[in-house]
């Protein structure tokens, strides 16, 4: 029997990864985030570390995994 994989359900996801897969805006992002409705699960390292959202997360907000 197979189905979805532990880390397919449980991925943390770059803010490009979200943009691309829900299909929204970077800043579409950026604004969920400032109003705490889409919090970052951690921060790479570094200067302009990204940003990484949990992909149950964000299927909340945006809904499901898009078809494409």
């Amino acid at each position: 029997m197979t189905g979805p994989k532990f880390w397919d359900m449980h991925q943390d996801l770059t803010a490009y990864e979200v943009a691309e897969t829900f299909g929204v805006s970077r800043r579409t992002i950026r604004r969920k985030v400032a109003a705490g409705l889409l919090i970052p699960t951690r921060q790479l390292p570094g200067k302009t570390g990204a940003q990484l959202f949990d992909r149950a997360d964000a299927e909340r907000i945006f809904g499901t995994k898009s078809a494409a």
